[in-house]
């Protein structure tokens, strides 16, 4: 049995390119569009490091251990 597939989904953001990567480079704005976080709005979630730095992380739910 094959034990693979694909999926696709497209929107269309009707604003600049520049101003929708300014808003979606933002973790703390991931809970505004992210999939899991609407099926589940009240799960924890944990942000580490600087917003739009590099390594900067954004968790949810169980976190196990220490990243830094």
């Amino acid at each position: 049995m094959k034990r693979e597939f694909t999926s696709e989904r497209q929107i269309t953001i009707n604003r600049p390119k520049d101003e929708v990567f300014d808003y979606i480079k933002h973790l703390s704005n991931q809970k505004n569009y992210d999939t899991w976080h609407k099926m589940d709005p009240d799960a924890q979630t944990t942000t580490r490091g600087t917003d739009t730095a590099p390594l900067a992380l954004y968790m949810r739910g169980m976190v196990y251990g220490t990243l830094f």
